[in-house]
């Protein structure tokens, strides 16, 4: 399924007085729209879980991290997304009190994780409740001129303990805003289960089982729901989802199936739009495409 080498769903309308081109070159084209929305922001939305993770869990400075870190360690944070010697990380908390613990990860005007090209910049906000360990502790995150690859992101995410490894991560009041100004929102219920690695103090083996749904708007305004219909696999030592199905339903009539892969580490997934036979296509860290037809669509309108 996966051979080589990152929920948010967009469908892109058709343009059928469109110089140049012909239905099957629109209906190609919406289609790779949707995908690249999707994937871009079932993946964007992972990895920022995992970012969060892996600062959460820390009791160290970032400066201290990187400082005792090995080459191994560094292209482990690499293959994460964007976690690289670029961010500053601070831990504080009240004059004589445990918690709340308050986590910023500033990625200043511009940090770069060199190996999938993806820059991010601004800062992501964490309040810890309580003992990570505990169940019931929480982590509650926003965002402060958060972006990735120039897409803010906003929303408020809350994780809970649940206890047996497991979390659930709610996300209320989603929004990713393009560079041009298109505006595509999200609102989720996750839970994410670590099924591997909880015996060892490397995080980097951690793998997280994800289920769940989401629902929204897209650019274009279109209603949608996503259900994960086979549990999403992430490892924290790959950047993508290695596996799992999720089934997005827009304005209630339109069917898209993506399946991320039989487990190998890379940016390969496959694809069915209602009847159509299963494809595979990559995904991206980017919406160039996409944000071109928003900017020709609106100019035109």
């Amino acid at each position: 399924m996966k051979k080589t080498k990152f929920g948010i769903l967009a469908i892109a309308l058709l343009f059928i007085g469109l110089a140049g081109c012909n239905n099957d070159e629109m209906v190609d084209e919406s289609s790779q729209e949707i995908l690249d929305e999707t994937t871009f922001a079932e993946n964007t939305f992972e990895q920022l879980a995992s970012d969060i993770d892996e600062v959460s869990f820390s009791d160290m400075s970032t400066s201290a991290r990187i400082a005792e870190a090995t080459e191994g360690d560094k292209v482990r944070w690499f293959k994460r997304f964007g976690y690289s010697d670029c961010v500053t990380v601070t831990r504080e908390k009240r004059d004589g009190e445990t918690f709340p613990i308050v986590i910023t990860i500033d990625y200043g005007e511009g940090c770069s994780s060199w190996m999938h090209d993806v820059v991010k910049s601004g800062k992501i906000i964490i309040t810890i409740t309580g003992k990570m360990s505990e169940e019931n502790s929480q982590r509650l995150v926003t965002f402060e001129d958060f972006k990735v690859n120039n897409n803010l992101i906003e929303g408020e995410f809350t994780f809970t303990n649940l206890g047996n490894a497991s979390w659930s991560c709610v996300l209320v009041g989603g929004k990713i805003t393009t560079p041009e100004g298109g505006i595509i929102t999200r609102e989720s219920e996750r839970i994410r289960t670590r099924i591997e690695g909880g015996d060892t103090d490397d995080r980097s083996d951690d793998v997280f089982e994800i289920t769940g749904n989401a629902s929204g708007k897209t650019l274009e305004d279109d209603t949608y729901t996503m259900n994960i219909t086979s549990p999403l696999i992430r490892s924290l030592d790959c950047f993508w989802i290695t596996s799992g199905t999720i089934e997005k339903v827009i304005n209630e009539t339109t069917v898209i199936t993506i399946d991320f892969g039989d487990g190998e580490c890379d940016n390969i997934a496959t694809r069915q739009i209602g009847d159509e036979e299963p494809e595979e296509f990559e995904m991206n860290c980017r919406m160039k495409r996409w944000n071109w037809m928003w900017r020709h669509r609106h100019m035109n309108n």
